[in-house]
């Protein structure tokens, strides 16, 4: 997996939904040329997260999905509540977790979790 994260907190988005999906898809782009000059032989899914997408925006990404399955891409959007539903996921993994770790965002959710 291949992902990038866009935590735009008041929504994705860069400029209107045309700059938008434009912009993503040159990300995608750039990420395809990453796996093949380092995993070349693995085969990939591309994935963007982002917790507030419009739902117009949205409709536009399922399109953008196809076209890049039609190209030979696969990606996974993780937005909205598939977002939410996973970082509950992570939050719950720190909390019955509580070995250190080197991995900062997930070590802040575990003191999150263990506040009294």
């Amino acid at each position: 997996y291949i992902c990038d994260v866009a935590t735009h907190i008041q929504g994705l988005q860069y400029g209107n939904y045309e700059n938008t999906v434009k912009k993503l898809e040159e990300k995608i782009k750039r990420s395809v040329k990453f796996k093949k000059r380092h995993f070349d032989d693995k085969k990939a899914i591309f994935m963007i997260w982002s917790p507030r997408v419009p739902p117009g925006l949205e409709k536009q990404l399922t399109k953008l999905k196809g076209k890049m399955r039609g190209e030979g891409i696969e990606i996974d959007f993780v937005i909205n509540k598939v977002y939410t539903e996973k970082i509950r996921q992570l939050r719950e993994k720190a909390k019955a977790d509580v070995s250190t770790t080197n991995e900062p965002a997930f070590r802040l959710l575990q003191i999150l979790e263990h506040l009294r």
